[in-house]
């Protein structure tokens, strides 16, 4: 009887967990849109989301953290992203079964207009699968290390960075700017 009491009351907190962080996210998007990430303010977004800042502050150190876990999501949800963005090396285990990005994919997009932003996809991107997409260069291309690092970086942020230049459809854009660069490369 109390671990049904102990899982009922897990499953409620669980829920107001994920309530707290998806209004706290969808809130910093939207501050992004209007609002550079460096002068957006943890009680500025709190009062966005009605969530009081001691809230804030159960699940997240800063705004870092949370825009940190919000890129991975954005990732987690459209992984194909990566693959636009990195081309065919080091991504054999993205399938295209996973080819659809989701329906809210659009939300992301204030995500590539902001250079803190871009710096967490990088490095997100780098940590997740840059060792994989260097040993695929080097093996398929037969290029030392230090040049397939030099190509990764260069393909990874020469497309966000392009993205970004062009406009609001920034992530669709992405996939348009793969099929052209995949013609030229």
């Amino acid at each position: 009887m109390i671990k049904d009491k102990e899982k009922k009351e897990r499953k409620t907190v669980d829920k107001r967990i994920l309530y707290t962080k998806k209004v706290l996210k969808d809130a910093l998007l939207n501050e992004l849109k209007n609002t550079p990430y460096e002068k957006i303010g943890i009680v500025k977004l709190c009062d966005s989301a009605q969530i009081s800042r001691s809230a804030f502050y159960l699940h997240y150190e800063g705004l870092d953290d949370l825009l940190t876990e919000l890129v991975i999501e954005a990732l987690r949800d459209n992984p194909m992203i990566v693959k636009y963005i990195l081309g065919e090396y080091g991504t054999g285990k993205i399938s295209a079964e996973s080819g659809q990005l989701s329906p809210d994919i659009e939300k992301y997009n204030v995500l590539l207009y902001d250079m803190r932003s871009l710096r967490i996809i990088m490095g997100i991107i780098a940590s997740m699968y840059k060792d994989e997409f260097m040993s695929d260069i080097m093996e398929k291309k037969g290029i030392p290390k230090d040049e397939a690092e030099i190509i990764f970086y260069y393909q990874m942020s020469g497309m966000i960075f392009t993205a970004s230049e062009l406009g609001a459809d920034s992530l669709e854009r992405i996939k348009e700017i793969r099929k052209f660069s995949d013609k030229i490369f």
